[in-house]
């Protein structure tokens, strides 16, 4: 696994670990990482910049998809998804305490481009160009559109 793909894990589980001890500022959580990794000298700032983008991102789309799968089938393919992932315990602390993640992660913003060589953690990355639709179910850096080549995706729920 990248090594990039590894502190995407890490961050994510530590702000996991946050969020069940009762904290709620994600910009503070996330800034707190971001401070943490570049401390760590591990990563360029470039690396570090990019990782936390990927992780605000993600969880925003977590946020918005656990939403959206709140009145679905319990077995959806992105509940199964959940279910087999680090993201599973994102979604027990939802349960545990009620919370409405589209007002937690307001402030986070996506602009709706992936670009290959970022960290993604959870979606069908579809090709701008071509259209090739490629699941993520764990973090890793996205590569180029396997069919075409192209570097820019849009993110689909499953």
């Amino acid at each position: 696994m990248d090594n990039v793909a590894i502190y995407y894990r890490e961050l994510l589980a530590s702000l996991s670990h946050q969020l069940e001890q009762g904290e709620r500022d994600i910009d503070a959580l996330v800034a707190d990482g971001h401070r943490r990794l570049l401390a760590a000298g591990d990563l360029t700032p470039a690396e570090v910049d990019n990782l936390t983008r990927a992780v605000r991102r993600d969880l925003e789309e977590f946020a918005r998809s656990y939403d959206e799968s709140r009145g679905e089938n319990t077995d959806s393919v992105f509940t199964r998804v959940i279910k087999e992932s680090l993201w599973q315990e994102l979604a027990d602390i939802t349960d545990k305490t009620q919370l409405e993640w589209q007002e937690i992660f307001k402030d986070v913003s996506h602009h709706g481009v992936y670009t290959s060589g970022e960290v993604v953690g959870l979606g069908n990355l579809v090709c701008e160009r071509c259209h090739h639709t490629q699941p993520v179910y764990t973090p890793e850096v996205l590569p180029l559109c396997p069919e075409c080549g192209f570097d820019q995706f849009q993110r689909r729920p499953f």
